[in-house]
């Protein structure tokens, strides 16, 4: 920008160079004045903003898994017990009941 006339006119500019820490510009003007740089902040790249709602996303899914995880109960056996097969789950019962076992074999029926 220009200050001609106690106002600020836009100059067109073109970038003639830069490095890291500087950028040269060249102008024409009609007259020698004070001049300023001036320059707007580009808006963030559309990547920025996918990978910043990608990983909210994960993060909201991740919180979500923990808590339902945390309020479902566990179907696991307690501890100290194991699992049993049938025969083995039908002996323990038999030998857990209070009725008498039989230990001899029946006698044969009469003819």
């Amino acid at each position: 920008m220009g200050n001609t006339d106690n106002t600020w006119q836009e100059v067109s500019t073109t970038i003639v160079g830069e490095n890291a820490s500087h950028v040269h510009f060249s102008a024409t003007v009609p007259s020698l004045s004070w001049f300023a740089v001036t320059g707007e902040k580009p808006a963030a790249p559309i990547l920025y903003w996918v990978v910043v709602v990608a990983v909210i996303i994960v993060i909201s899914i991740v919180l979500i898994w923990w808590l339902w995880k945390k309020q479902t109960p566990s179907v696991a056996p307690p501890q100290g017990v194991g699992v049993a097969t049938g025969f083995q789950a039908h002996s323990e019962r038999a030998l857990n009941r209070k009725e008498p076992r039989v230990t001899s074999s029946p006698k044969p029926l009469p003819p």
